[in-house]
């Protein structure tokens, strides 16, 4: 298997089209059901085109959250007029109750969509919790995902009739949309290692699970060596700490240093220690979840603004990245940059 020109990562190629293709969770609205239980509601919505009620998506990034707002925009919505993109600015609040007001111009349903729920504004948080969802309900769905639900108001929550927890899977299912991807690839598989690769990996994302099924079988054949996968793995944690670590060290340092660690002329020892471990550990351990790390790194409190810009920008491109441990040095080296550019106009 050679990569050649216009090469699409495995994630963003195989990325669920159809009802059919996805991959549903176990949990709806807080109790466990038949994941076909649940793929039958969103397919009777996906036929007739038209959503009966608000849906909430949430859990980790990679699950396929935003696949399904995508699978049911792309079938519901004919004219771009009938989706509004609701956004953390204030002014989209007025604009959103304009627009609720107006009439589809070719869809059955209109559709607002909103991504990072949990970072909408308090003032739009609290106009949609105050009636704004149940009085446009006859031709309007919300559709909403997060990360991070715990942080949502509890009665905003309860206007949304389906809530789906994207972390938990039907295993077999999730082999089943394995063993097609390499299939479709063409690529030769073990069932059995197939099997221990999806149970490893099932509470790691779907995102990360494809890259890394692509990975395994960058030589035309699937293998993966699970002891080998268990003895290096879950060190997640551990990279974070040493991230946010380096970024505090260097942010100590003169101008003079950083400038010669942004051109590899330094002699910092204790720099290079830290920096080996990152580079040691992304190229070692094949199950890290990039998504969790990005995720918490851009939370933590003391990442300011400039840093933060640049973990998002590169965590919103991942879905097309095939190395995901040189993608994260990469973000380490601009961060790097960033922290000098700033101390040179100090």
């Amino acid at each position: 298997m050679s990569i050649q020109q216009g090469y699409i990562s495995w994630f963003e190629k195989y990325r669920p089209r159809t009802i059919d293709e996805l991959v549903f969770p176990t949990t709806l609205n807080g109790e466990k059901k038949d994941p076909q239980y649940i793929k039958d509601i969103f397919t009777k919505f996906y036929n007739e085109e038209f959503i009966r009620g608000n849906v909430l998506s949430y859990g980790k990034g990679g699950y396929g959250k935003t696949s399904l707002n995508r699978i049911l925009q792309g079938k519901i919505i004919k004219h771009p007029r009938d989706i509004f993109i609701l956004d953390r600015k204030i002014e989209s609040v007025d604009k959103l109750e304009i627009w609720l007001n107006q009439t589809s111009v070719k869809s059955n349903q209109k559709l607002v969509v909103i991504e990072e729920f949990d970072r909408l504004s308090q003032q739009a948080q609290t106009v949609l919790k105050n009636g704004l969802m149940e009085r446009y309900q006859d031709k309007v769905s919300f559709l909403a995902t997060t990360n991070r639900a715990e942080k949502l108001d509890a009665a905003l929550v309860t206007r949304f009739n389906y809530r789906l927890y994207f972390e938990e899977f039907d295993l077999q299912s999730v082999i089943n949309r394995m063993a097609w991807i390499l299939n479709q690839e063409k690529i030769e598989f073990n069932q059995e290692d197939l099997n221990s690769f999806c149970s490893i990996y099932v509470k790691r994302g779907l995102r990360e699970m494809i890259s890394n099924l692509e990975i395994n079988s960058i030589t035309g054949k699937f293998i993966f060596d699970v002891n080998k996968a268990l003895n290096i793995s879950g060190n997640e944690d551990y990279l974070i700490g040493i991230i946010d670590y380096l970024i505090t060290y260097l942010k100590g340092l003169p101008l003079e240093n950083v400038e010669k660690i942004h051109k590899n002329t330094a002699t910092d020892e204790h720099f290079y220690q830290y920096y080996y471990y990152l580079n040691d550990i992304l190229r070692k351990d094949l199950l890290l979840n990039f998504d969790f790390m990005y995720e918490n790194l851009i939370e933590k409190e003391n990442i300011d603004f400039g840093i933060k810009n640049i973990l998002i920008q590169d965590y919103q491109i991942i879905d097309t990245v095939k190395m995901r441990n040189f993608h994260m040095l990469s973000t380490m080296s601009k961060i790097i940059n960033d922290i000098l550019q700033r101390k040179r106009l100090v």
